[in-house]
């Protein structure tokens, strides 16, 4: 059984079939269970998020679709939801912050011309 036409999309698909739900759950090896998982909340995680509360996060939306005991026949437990909202984090690339403020295009240029940015450094081309 392929997790992208059974277990990726099961909450959305199965709607209110709360048995057939938790049916398919035993049926699909948990680990194609849990990279379901990965898949679908890689865009809902951020690299900088904080572990714990995503999974008290996934914990609430779980609990408000219904779907607490498909997670329960699938055998998820909360540190396989931890694992996997840890390797999303590691997948992400680290993002870069600026240290410095930006520099507007009327202020002074940083470079010590005396110019505004936009008559020095700034001009394109």
């Amino acid at each position: 059984m392929d997790i992208k036409k059974a277990g990726t999309g099961l909450l959305q698909k199965l709607g209110n079939n709360k048995l057939v739900a938790r049916g398919i759950a035993k049926a699909i090896p948990k680990e194609e269970f849990l990279e379901g998982l990965r898949e679908n909340w890689a865009s809902a995680i951020s690299k900088n998020s904080d572990t714990e509360e995503e999974v008290k996060k996934a914990y609430d939306r779980i609990k408000k679709s219904g779907y607490e005991g498909v997670f329960k026949s699938a055998n998820i437990t909360e540190d396989d939801l931890r694992q996997v909202i840890e390797s999303i984090k590691n997948d992400k690339p680290v993002t870069f912050r600026r240290t410095e403020p930006k520099v507007g295009r009327n202020s002074p240029c940083p470079c010590g011309s005396g110019k505004k940015y936009k008559k020095c450094c700034g001009k394109e081309g």
